[in-house]
């Protein structure tokens, strides 16, 4: 079938408490930066952003539509005194992609190849290997190394970790949020080894997510989110515990790694918590964004106006 491009026009009308009437009508249109290659993918972004609209708290009421055209149409009555619209159509329009999957670890078997041709390549000055992250004598196994903040360095990290002799194809990387300590002052970041298709079919996604809240930590000021599990996601998370008892699960967003834990014992129950240094809103925010589940690919606002 021919690849379509799709454009997706939203009609936004503001109404405030204020008034009884919409005040302003705003006009988007807004691109998917992917090509579909059937119809059923832009109706599957019609039917995920109405679960958007249904969850929002400022566009609860509005109603997403597949025209005749094949363009999707928002009718949103936006509520509040002076809402900070921007904000939560940025959250609308998210693309989230979340992720708890097993990892590598630098003493695996699979790795001692390729881990002794990191270390005798010249190219690897500057990488740090598995750096003490809390205390001298304390390592994180999953962690390859780290670099530093100049993250125009960090492409010609990735290209030579990929081409090394010994990889194994399904060992993938990731990149830590924050960073996790500072040599000489200056940040680094911590590149994590984590296990992909095709050898992991354990790995726990948005999809296999039924509610996620934000909660304030009872050791701490931070706050973190509560994650729980669907039926099918419930049996995955179980599984890649029992699996890895002893052994690191990351757990990512949007491709990068936001928690660590070691696995200490099978967990069961379909419940798991997201720990991050969270602020109130930082962790709402994020809370929301799983939530509302994942598009099947990025939009692009190519025209706005009012009328």
């Amino acid at each position: 079938m021919t690849n379509k491009l799709y454009l997706v026009v939203f009609t936004l009308t503001l109404c405030f408490f204020s008034c009884n009437q919409p005040s302003a009508t705003l006009d988007i249109e807004l691109k998917p930066l992917c090509a579909f290659t059937d119809d059923g993918q832009v109706e599957k972004i019609t039917e995920i952003l109405q679960q958007r609209l249904d969850k929002s708290k400022i566009f609860k009421g509005s109603k997403a539509t597949l025209n005749t055209d094949e363009n999707i149409r928002l009718d949103c009555v936006i509520k509040g005194k002076t809402p900070d619209w921007r904000k939560d159509m940025q959250l609308l329009l998210s693309s989230t992609r979340f992720s708890m999957v097993a990892t590598y670890e630098l003493s695996d078997y699979e790795l001692i190849e390729y881990a002794s041709n990191l270390r005798t390549d010249p190219a690897m000055d500057g990488f740090s290997y598995n750096l003490p992250l809390t205390s001298p004598n304390a390592y994180h196994p999953s962690i390859i190394g780290t670099t530093g903040n100049d993250r125009k360095d960090w492409g010609d990290f990735m290209t030579m970790l990929e081409k090394t002799k010994g990889k194994p194809g399904d060992l993938w990387f990731a990149w830590s949020q924050e960073p996790i300590a500072q040599i000489e002052g200056v940040d680094h970041y911590a590149l994590y080894m984590r296990k992909s298709p095709p050898k992991n079919r354990l790995e726990v996604t948005d999809e296999h997510l039924e509610e996620v809240k934000y909660a304030k930590s009872t050791y701490s000021n931070d706050y973190l989110i509560n994650i729980t599990m669907n039926e099918a996601g419930t049996k995955k998370w179980e599984k890649l515990t029992e699996q890895n008892v002893q052994r690191a699960i990351l757990v990512t967003i949007d491709s990068k790694v936001y928690a660590a834990p070691i696995v200490n014992e099978p967990i069961r129950g379909g419940r798991s918590v997201i720990t991050g240094n969270f602020t109130k809103e930082e962790a709402d925010f994020m809370a929301q964004r799983l939530d509302m589940g994942r598009l099947p690919c990025k939009l692009e606002i190519t025209k706005e106006g009012t009328k």
